[in-house]
């Protein structure tokens, strides 16, 4: 006798965040919600606000062993599970393990982390203004780069880039963005894993300096407090997210303190993300 399959209305799923996938037993997309629990399944889904996550050792394990597992997702909030047409601009977007660490536009080939709407449908995935990370992984090589360069005392090497460009004049500083972080919980948790495995990776300079091993403790407490930060303001409460934010920005000025080169260059991001969601710090 055939499994019984839990399907899923908009009525259920509407407004809700998910990790949505296609399952590797029905075919359908099995919807899990941030509890992580397998809330139903449907052949449709429409969701806004979307990102999409690989977890890197998932895919060495397919790589490794040859078998499937879910390991990659689309994460965003559920507008409906109902058949619709998919609008023409619409652009199709793939993933495959043995390819890439990444999904990407079927296409051109490139990268895409992020969309402003997919619909998931029996024929595959449809992107709306799909786009890659905005810190490409070049860029962040530089600044990390730029960060170990000063932790060594060396000057830092100049950015690759196609050609040099001129001096522009200065402009005016652009308004500040509204605060994102009913999106930022999971990039918040991949910076606590980056920070952990520079503190910790046998090759690294703040295995051999207390300061330096001190100061990227405070910005992995730093980043954890801006996690559930994010995840209060998710909740809508917003008392509990000035109250996690407040505590990032503790954990920020000791990691300044500890060490100033790490404490700064590393927790720039961290400082404007706490003065979006607390002006007030």
């Amino acid at each position: 006798m055939a499994p019984r399959i839990k399907a899923i209305s908009t009525p259920q799923a509407a407004g809700t965040r998910a990790n949505v996938y296609r399952n590797l037993h029905n075919g359908l997309w099995s919807l899990r919600g941030s509890d992580g629990k397998v809330a139903g399944h449907s052949p449709n889904a429409v969701l806004h606000d979307v990102k999409f996550k690989v977890g890197e050792a998932g895919r060495q394990r397919v790589i490794r062993e040859k078998s499937k597992n879910v390991h990659a997702v689309i994460q965003g909030t559920v507008k409906h599970v109902d058949a619709a047409e998919v609008p023409p601009h619409a652009v199709p977007v793939s993933y495959n393990p043995y390819k890439a660490g990444h999904f990407y536009r079927k296409d051109t080939g490139e990268a895409v982390h992020h969309a402003d709407a997919v619909h998931m449908t029996p024929q595959g995935v449809f992107a709306i203004n799909p786009r890659s990370d905005t810190m490409s992984k070049g860029v962040l090589g530089n600044v990390v780069g730029a960060v170990m360069n000063k932790l060594r005392g060396k000057a830092p090497a100049a950015p690759q880039s196609a050609a040099p460009k001129p001096a522009a004049a200065p402009t005016p500083a652009a308004a500040p963005k509204p605060a994102r972080l009913t999106a930022d919980a999971d990039d918040h948790g991949d910076r606590i894993k980056f920070l952990s495995h520079m503190q910790q990776s046998p090759g690294s300079p703040a295995r051999q300096d207390p300061a330096q091993h001190k100061a990227l403790g405070h910005l992995i407490d730093a980043h954890s407090h801006m996690q559930r930060a994010a995840q209060a303001h998710a909740a809508g409460d917003s008392a509990q997210a000035h109250q996690w934010a407040g505590g990032a920005k503790v954990h920020l000025e000791r990691a300044q303190q500890a060490h100033s080169v790490i404490g700064h260059l590393m927790g720039e991001p961290l400082h404007r993300q706490i003065a979006e969601v607390n002006p007030a710090h």
